[in-house]
């Protein structure tokens, strides 16, 4: 366990000196501690008194620094769905389990920070450099269902462009991965996805294909790399925006 709210063990050592309680709360501590032990209990890290991570014990089932989307802890912020910030914490991505990790400066604990609490967090490299995670829910249609994953955000503007960080095991046998990401353009608070094509983009822009084109074309780009990708999402929002 990351930290404790609770001691039972004390609660027991307590009752046990005071020969007067009754058997019963004996019992009932017994059992305190042996829920104590079995159920992951919540940490929290106090930046003031009403601002705190709450994460559980991060227990790494495979080997390899290539599971975080950086390869070394990086400072960070950290935005909670109640609208508090925590800045200046280690945290790093797990792509693997899709999670936040944090690290605790004081004792080097690992922790994965609760899902439900967080609203997105910020990296910021060792270069200087930053990059967004977004908490998004998502329909799987294969599947018939939603699901809550953590959205790298490449682009924002009238047309937001986000990338899933995914990697998958190659076998169960084997400690190789393969990456798979996946993309997607939000449009008025709609999540497309697709793959980085020429033909996949003018089928979501379909309006303004030709204006899409036509900067594709012009600034040289192939959106099959990440980085063109980037560029052409970019300078189609500021010709959204000169045209507005």
């Amino acid at each position: 366990m990351i930290g404790l709210e609770f001691n039972a063990t004390s609660m027991l050592n307590l009752l046990y000196l005071h020969k007067n309680i009754p058997m019963k709360w004996m019992y009932l501590s017994v059992i305190l501690i042996v829920l104590e032990q079995s159920v992951p209990a919540q940490d929290k890290a106090f930046q003031t008194d009403n601002n705190y991570l709450e994460a559980y014990l991060f227990i790494n089932p495979l080997v390899g620094v290539n599971q975080q989307y950086y390869n070394r802890w990086a400072k960070g912020t950290v935005e909670l769905e109640n609208g508090v910030q925590i800045s200046d914490v280690f945290i790093a991505y797990n792509q693997y389990i899709d999670e936040l990790l944090w690290l605790r400066e004081y004792d080097f604990q690992i922790g994965v920070v609760y899902k439900k609490l967080v609203k997105s967090f910020t990296i910021t490299t060792i270069t200087g450099s930053s990059t967004k995670f977004v908490k998004t829910k998502l329909k799987d249609w294969y599947k018939f269902d939603t699901s809550v994953v953590y959205l790298q955000e490449l682009v924002s503007g009238k047309v937001s462009l986000y990338a899933q960080r995914k990697l998958v095991k190659i076998s169960s046998t084997s400690n190789e991965f393969d990456q798979k990401d996946r993309y997607f353009l939000k449009i008025d608070e709609n999540y497309f996805s697709f793959k980085p094509r020429r033909s996949e983009l003018f089928r979501i822009l379909k309006s303004d294909k030709s204006q899409l084109l036509s900067i594709i074309r012009e600034n040289h780009l192939r959106v099959r790399k990440e980085n063109d990708l980037i560029k052409a999402i970019s300078l189609y929002n500021q010709w959204i925006s000169n045209k507005n």
